[in-house]
């Protein structure tokens, strides 16, 4: 029997998780850390869509806790990679002691994460994915289609709720968290079906969820600089370091504004109409 295009596609997932992850264990890189990252990503989507698919009778539970602590760990390590870069722009000497304690931070989190990454039971990992196979082969593309759109209609209406809550922190980045799975599956709705209207509504939704990574990538930031101010001498810590850090809190602050109005737009659009036709 000739493989589903589902089969198909999770395979191609798999492989490219396990190629990001041997590049990862030899060399460690921003690029290559991030990629596997990623690409696990794209596995937990299909995971949680498996779920459904299954009515409950498959659980993503095993599959999640094998690699949740390698997923954890690169996360930690990709932090303290993408601060180091974002205050690069700012090029100024205020900012070398707050440097230093990330570069230390940063050397910290890549030797956990080769630890973990050498832990990690890559036969375990194959043998789900060989049980995961069994269970879904010879569920037909159309249904994994139907599954997949009424998931995102679910994740659309989960989004909206969110957001009329208002603005608070925890809940854009929430919000992000299930546009992230959306994009996911709309990556496998592309790959499922000829019409174009799927990659174009993925791109849509990866344009928002671009803005919304680089608005949680500067929360963090803020964070992690808040953190250094609490913890050092006030007479250690320069006027030049605390304006440039006032600046960048404002940066966030027209970001966020800049994000809410992108995702209100997104919300009001019909872009769930066209899912639907």
């Amino acid at each position: 029997m000739e493989k589903s295009k589902f089969i198909k596609h999770y395979e191609g997932q798999v492989e490219a998780f396990l190629s990001y992850f041997n590049q990862a264990k030899e060399f460690p890189s921003t690029e290559t850390v991030h990629q596997m990252r990623v690409s696990i990503k794209k596995l937990r989507a299909i995971w949680e869509l498996s779920e459904e698919l299954s009515h409950n009778s498959w659980k993503k539970t095993a599959h999640f806790s094998l690699i949740s602590r390698l997923f954890k760990t690169a996360g930690a390590f990709r932090e303290d990679q993408v601060h180091l870069k974002n205050i690069e722009r700012l090029n100024d000497d205020c900012w070398f002691s707050f440097s230093e304690k990330l570069k230390e931070s940063e050397k910290r989190n890549q030797l956990k994460f080769s630890d973990i990454i050498l832990d990690f039971d890559i036969k375990k990992f194959k043998k789900l994915n060989t049980h995961w196979i069994e269970k879904f082969e010879s569920i037909p593309d159309e249904i994994v289609t139907e599954k997949a759109t009424s998931s995102i209609i679910r994740k659309h209406k989960k989004i909206q709720k969110i957001n009329q809550k208002g603005g608070k922190s925890q809940e854009l980045h929430q919000i992000r968290i299930y546009l992230k799975a959306i994009q996911e599956i709309l990556v496998v709705l592309s790959k499922l079906n000829s019409n174009k209207k799927f990659e174009i509504l993925e791109n849509s939704v990866k344009a928002l969820s671009h803005q919304l990574g680089k608005w949680h990538d500067y929360r963090d930031l803020l964070k992690s600089i808040k953190n250094f101010l609490n913890k050092s001498p006030k007479d250690e810590v320069s006027r030049s370091f605390k304006k440039s850090f006032k600046e960048l809190k404002q940066e966030q602050k027209d970001r966020r504004k800049k994000v809410q109005k992108h995702l209100d737009k997104f919300l009001a659009s019909n872009w769930i109409q066209i899912l639907e036709q």
